[in-house]
C-alpha cells in the first residue's frame, strides 16, 4: 500500500495563519467571562423539563483560537458512565461530591480554563425524549461563573440502559443525534466546542471485539456492525451540532494507535493496523470506497455495501481532530507460536511521529486531547516534557497543534480492567491524586505535576512555540493495494489482545519494519573493527544525545542509586539500560536479547543465554552484538549514533571498551564493589582499565571518593538524594499502613534496602531478644545470604523485597528507623542512600558507625556499636520523640538535598568534561582480544 508521505520542507507549502483553520476553537476571554458570570449575563428560565440557559445579552463568540494564535491548555475529568455495568466515574471518584472544588482547583491552582467534560446522558435523558436537566444546569453555569469553558463530549463511554445493546443497539445512531440536538440548544449559548463521541476506535473495539462492553460482542464478526452504528451514531451527532448551533466547533477526539514491527512477514498486518486505526475517520468522512485497502476486510466481516454507500452519501467532517496519546499507544508485533502478540514499542515514533501521521491523512488542525502516564511521579513529570516538546516541534513546522489537555484532572478508578470490575484501585495519572481517608472520602493532594504544568499554562504560547504559519500536506496518492483478510501469522481470528516480551532478532529499519541491512552490516555501522575513534563531530555533542548504561544492578531489583540518577538524566537523555545476562535459557535454545520500555526514555536490554554460556569464550562477542543491535534498536531518531557510555559494573568494560564509538565515557563507583562478597577477581584490573579511559568518576561516598582520586584527577563523589515528597508521606496521617506491618507490636524498629552481608543481621537478632516488646521489622529482599542463617524471633520479621511505591507505608509504621549496617569491609565505604530517606520521614534514625554516615550526620543519625549500645540509643529516641532536634535537623537537611540537584551538578561536570580539548575518551581504545578476556563469566556482585 501507499505509504503515508512524510512532511518534509520538499511536502509541505507554508500559507497565513489567519483564517486558515476552520472552526471556532473557542476560548473564552475577560469580557465574556465577565457578561457570562453576571446575573444580567446568565439567565435562567424555568421549563416543562428544567431550566433553561437563555443567550447572555450583549455578548459575542469569543475570537477562535486559529485568529488569536493561542494555544489551549487544559484538564479533563475522567467520565466513563456505563450503567449496563454500574460503571459511574464521577461516583467512583466521588466527583459528584466535591465537583464544586475539582471546578476550582483546575481554575485557581492549574490555571487552565478549559476542561474536557461530559454531562452524564443516562441520568438526563431518563427515557426516550424525557429529559431531566437540573444537574446539568448546575454545573454548566457553575463553570461559566469560573470562566471555565467546557469541551463537552456528548456522549463519553456508555448510554442509557433503555438502548438495551448499547452502542451495538439499533436505536444508538438515532437517540445520539436527538440527545445531541437538546444537548446543544440547551447550552449553546456558554459552550461553543462539542465532541460528538468519544473514541470511537476504542468504544467499537472494546464493545465489538474484545467483548468488554454491552452489547458484548467478539471478535471482527461483532465488530463490523459495532463500528458501522458508532461512526453512524458520530456522523449523526455532528450533524445535530451544526444544526443547531452552526457556529459551534465539532472536535473529534479518538485514541491514537501506532504499530512496528522487525519481523518482515508481519509487514502486512502492521500495515493493516496502521490502517485500521484511520478506519472510523474513513468512514466518516466519506473516503472509504472499494479501493479503500480494506474494503475487503470489512466487508468480508460483516459491513454492509448498504452502511458503506450510506457513509460516501453522508460524510461529515470534524473542525479539529483530538488525539489521544498515551505510552501504551503504540505498540509492536511479534510472532509467537500461537499466533500474533502485541507489546509496547520500545522505540515509539511519539507523538510528533504519530501526530504527522494523522494530519497527512486528514489535514485537520489537531489538539491533544487526553495524555497522562502511569507509575512513578517523574514518568509523568518526563512525559509532560515530552508530548510539549512535540507539540513545540510540530507547531515550529507548521502543523497546527492547537491545544494540550492532561487527562485526568484527579485520578481515575479500575481501568486496568477495561471499567470491568470494581476493586476500588486507584491508578495514579491525575494531576491531583485520589488519597483515601479513614471515613472513606478520596482526598485530592496535589502531585509535583501540578506546579509543572502551571507553569506551563502560564507561560501560554511561549511554553510551546508560536505557530506562524500552516504547512499543508502534499496530495496523497490514496490508498494502496488491498490489505488481506488474514493476519499472515495468525492461528486465530483475532490474536492482538496478548502480549508477550520482546525478542530482538535482528536490527530494525529507521521505518520499524522489516530490516535494510544485515546484522553485520548494522555492526559495522556502529564500530569499525579494531580500535574505535572517539572524536566528536556531531551536532547532538553536548546536546540531546543517548546514553547507554552497563550494569551490574537490574532496574527492576530495588529502586536504588542507578535509578534515581538515570530516571532524571531521562528528562533529557534517552537511555539504553544494558543489564547482565540472564542465564535461563534451555540448552540449545538460541541466545537473544529481550528489549522492555520501562519507563518514558528509558529502555532495558536484557541478554538471555543458556546456562553454558558461562564458559562459552563466545559469549563476549555476542554481548556485544546484542547491545549493537539494542543501540541500533533505539537510534532511530539518530540520538545513539555516539551515545555517551555510562558504566556500573567495571566488568561490563571488558568486552566493551573499543567496540562501540561513543562521545564520551563516565564511571559511576556507587560501591567498592571489590570488597563485596563473591567479586570477580579480575575486577580491580578492569576497574584500572576503565579508569584509564573514563572523562569523569563519581563515587557514591566521600571516603570512596578519596580513594579513587589517587587513580583518576576529575573524581566527584556524590552521595545521596532524596525524593523528599515521596518519603515524607510517613508523616502523613493519611497514609495507609501495609496489614502486613499493621498488627505488629509498638513500638515498632524498621529497616528497609537489600539484606546482604553488610547487614548486622546478629545484632539485630540480638535486640529482638533484649526487647521482647518491639517489634523489628526488616522490609528488603535477602541476597548473597543463606536466608537460613538469619536470626528468628517471635518479635522479629524479615518481609522481603517491597515497592518503592510502598516504602513510606511502611515507614509510617515505624517508631525508629535503622541503620544496622556491619562494620566489614563492605561497609568501609558505603554512603548509604536510606539516610536522607528516613530524615524525610520525620521519625529519629540509630546506626552503626560507617564512616561517612559519620562524617556526615553525627548530629542527626544516633551512632551505637553492639546490641546494648543501639538499644539504649532507641530508647533515647523514643523518650524524645516530639521534641527531637535531630529530627528537625534531618527534615531541613532532606528538604536541601533532592535528587535533581545531584543530576544537575553531573550534568554540568560531564559537559564540561566532555567539552576538554584532553579529555580521557578521545584516545582510541584498543579492545581486549579473547586472550586477554576472562571467559568464565562471574556476575559483579554489588549492593
Amino acid at each position: 500500500m501507499a505509504r503515508v508521505p512524510r512532511l518534509t520542507s520538499a511536502s509541505v507549502r507554508p500559507r497565513p495563519l489567519i483564517g486558515s483553520i476552520r472552526g471556532n476553537l473557542c476560548k473564552i476571554n475577560h469580557s465574556s467571562v465577565a457578561a457570562i458570570a453576571t446575573p444580567e449575563g446568565l439567565r435562567m428560565s424555568s421549563t416543562a423539563t428544567g431550566f433553561q440557559i437563555a443567550s447572555p445579552r450583549n455578548v459575542t463568540k469569543p475570537p477562535t483560537a486559529a485568529a488569536s494564535k493561542t494555544f489551549i491548555w487544559g484538564a479533563g475529568i475522567e467520565c466513563s458512565f456505563i450503567p449496563h455495568l454500574e460503571v459511574d466515574q464521577f461516583e467512583w471518584t466521588q466527583h459528584n461530591r466535591f465537583w464544586k472544588e475539582d471546578f476550582r482547583r483546575a481554575r485557581d491552582e492549574v490555571g487552565v480554563s478549559a476542561l474536557r467534560y461530559a454531562l452524564p446522558w443516562h441520568e438526563i435523558e431518563v427515557q426516550p425524549g424525557r429529559f431531566n436537566w437540573s444537574a446539568a444546569d448546575e454545573r454548566v453555569a457553575f463553570a461559566a461563573e469560573l470562566g471555565l469553558e467546557l469541551y463537552l463530549d456528548v456522549m463519553h463511554f456508555g448510554t442509557p440502559t433503555w438502548l438495551r445493546q448499547a452502542a451495538g443497539d439499533p436505536e444508538f445512531p438515532e437517540s445520539l443525534e436527538r440527545f445531541t440536538t437538546a444537548l446543544v440548544e440547551r447550552y449553546r449559548s456558554v459552550i461553543h466546542t462539542w465532541s460528538p463521541c468519544n473514541e470511537p476506535l476504542i468504544l467499537a473495539l472494546f464493545s465489538g471485539d474484545f467483548g468488554f462492553w454491552p452489547p458484548h460482542s467478539r471478535k471482527w464478526r461483532g465488530y463490523m456492525p459495532l463500528l458501522s452504528r458508532v461512526v453512524q451514531a458520530t456522523s449523526r451527532a455532528i450533524r445535530a451540532i451544526r444544526r443547531a448551533d452552526p457556529q459551534a466547533t465539532v472536535l473529534l477526539c479518538d485514541n491514537v494507535e501506532n504499530f512496528k514491527t522487525r519481523d518482515p512477514l508481519l509487514s502486512a498486518e502492521v500495515d493493516r493496523r496502521n490502517m485500521r486505526r484511520f478506519l472510523a475517520m474513513d468512514l466518516l468522512t466519506g473516503r472509504f470506497g472499494s479501493d479503500h485497502p480494506l474494503h475487503q476486510w470489512v466487508t468480508a466481516y460483516g459491513m454492509s455495501e448498504i452502511d458503506l454507500e450510506w457513509f460516501r452519501t453522508h460524510p461529515q467532517r470534524p473542525d479539529v481532530l483530538g488525539l489521544d496519546y498515551y505510552p501504551n499507544s503504540e505498540w509492536q508485533l511479534e510472532r509467537t507460536a500461537d499466533g500474533i502478540r502485541q507489546r509496547r514499542a520500545d522505540t515509539p515514533v511519539g507523538l510528533y511521529g504519530a501526530a504527522k501521521a494523522y494530519y497527512s491523512r486528514f489535514a485537520l488542525p489537531m489538539m491533544l486531547t487526553e495524555t497522562s502516564a502511569d507509575g512513578q511521579s517523574i514518568n509523568r513529570e518526563i512525559w509532560l516534557d515530552q508530548v510539549v516538546e512535540d507539540c513545540n516541534r510540530l507547531r515550529s513546522e507548521g502543523l497546527p497543534m492547537l491545544g494540550c489537555f492532561w487527562w485526568p484532572l484527579i485520578d481515575q478508578l479500575d481501568w486496568d480492567g477495561a471499567l470491568t470490575h470494581r476493586i476500588g484501585k486507584v491508578h495514579e495519572v491525575g494531576l491531583y491524586n485520589l488519597r483515601r481517608q479513614p471515613d472513606g472520602t478520596l482526598k485530592r493532594s496535589a502531585s509535583p505535576l501540578v506546579e509543572q504544568y502551571r507553569l506551563l499554562v502560564a507561560g501560554g504560547d511561549d511554553s510551546v512555540g508560536t505557530l506562524d504559519f500552516i504547512s499543508e500536506p502534499s496530495d496523497e496518492a490514496d490508498q494502496g493495494p488491498p490489505i488481506g483478510i488474514e493476519p499472515p501469522m495468525s492461528k486465530t481470528e483475532n490474536a492482538e489482545t496478548s502480549t508477550r516480551t520482546s525478542r530482538v532478532a535482528s536490527p530494525p529499519a529507521r521505518n520499524g519494519n522489516a530490516p535494510s541491512t544485515t546484522p553485520q552490516e548494522v555492526a559495522a555501522s556502529v564500530a569499525p573493527a579494531g580500535a574505535v575513534s572517539n572524536a566528536l563531530g556531531d551536532t547532538k555533542a553536548f546536546d540531546k544525545y543517548g546514553i547507554v548504561v552497563f550494569s551490574h544492578l537490574r532496574w527492576g531489583f530495588v529502586w536504588q542509586r542507578p535509578q534515581q540518577f538515570l530516571s532524571r538524566f531521562a528528562r533529557k537523555h534517552r537511555i539504553l539500560f544494558v543489564e547482565e545476562p540472564f542465564f535461563d535459557l534451555r540448552e540449545g535454545e538460541e541466545p537473544r536479547v529481550e528489549l522492555h520500555k520501562v519507563m518514558p526514555n528509558v529502555t532495558v536490554a536484557a541478554p538471555h543465554v543458556a546456562p553454558s554460556w558461562n564458559r562459552n569464550p563466545k559469549l563476549p562477542q555476542i554481548l556485544r552484538e546484542f547491545t549493537k543491535q539494542s543501540i541500533a534498536a533505539m537510534n532511530e531518531r539518530g540520538d545513539f549514533d555516539r551515545p555517551l557510555l555510562w558504566y556500573y559494573s567495571p566488568m561490563d568494560s571488558a568486552w566493551s571498551l573499543g567496540h562501540f564509538q561513543n562521545r564520551g565515557i563516565v564511571y559511576d563507583c556507587m560501591d567498592e564493589l571489590s570488597q563485596f562478597t563473591g567479586a570477580p577477581m579480575a575486577l580491580v584490573e578492569n576497574e584500572a582499565r576503565l579508569m584509564t579511559v573514563a572523562d569523569v568518576v563519581f563515587t557514591g561516598g566521600y571516603e570512596l571518593g578519596e580513594k579513587k582520586s589517587k587513580q583518576h584527577p576529575n573524581v566527584h563523589p556524590f552521595g545521596c538524594g532524596v525524593d523528599y515528597g515521596h518519603f515524607s508521606k510517613a508523616s502523613d496521617a493519611t497514609t495507609a499502613v501495609p496489614p502486613d506491618i499493621d498488627f505488629m507490636a509498638k513500638p515498632v524498629i524498621g529497616w528497609f534496602g537489600v539484606v546482604d552481608e553488610r547487614v548486622d543481621y546478629a545484632m539485630v537478632g540480638e535486640m529482638a531478644r533484649m526487647r521482647p516488646n518491639w517489634s523489628f521489622a526488616m522490609v528488603g529482599p535477602v541476597v548473597k545470604v543463606d536466608p537460613n542463617t538469619l536470626p528468628h524471633a517471635p518479635n522479629l520479621f524479615w518481609l522481603g523485597g517491597r515497592d518503592y511505591q510502598q516504602l513510606p507505608n511502611y515507614c509510617r509504621a515505624f517508631d525508629v528507623n535503622m541503620m544496622c549496617f556491619a562494620i566489614n569491609a563492605a561497609t568501609q565505604f558505603i554512603n548509604p542512600t536510606k539516610g536522607l530517606e528516613y530524615m524525610a520521614t520525620g521519625k529519629p534514625i540509630v546506626g552503626t558507625g560507617v564512616r561517612d554516615v559519620v562524617r556526615q550526620w553525627s548530629d542527626i543519625v544516633r551512632i551505637a556499636s553492639g546490641a546494648s549500645e543501639f538499644v539504649a540509643a532507641i530508647e533515647d529516641a523514643l523518650r524524645s520523640r516530639g521534641n527531637d532536634p535531630r529530627v528537625q535537623r534531618g527534615l531541613e537537611l532532606a528538604k536541601q538535598c533532592s535528587w535533581e540537584q545531584t543530576v544537575a551538578n553531573m550534568q554540568g561536570l560531564i559537559r564540561d568534561a566532555l567539552a576538554a580539548d584532553d579529555r580521557r575518551s578521545a584516545t582510541p581504545v584498543a579492545p581486549l582480544n579473547e586472550a586477554e578476556l576472562e571467559f568464565s563469566y562471574v556476575a559483579t556482585q554489588g549492593s
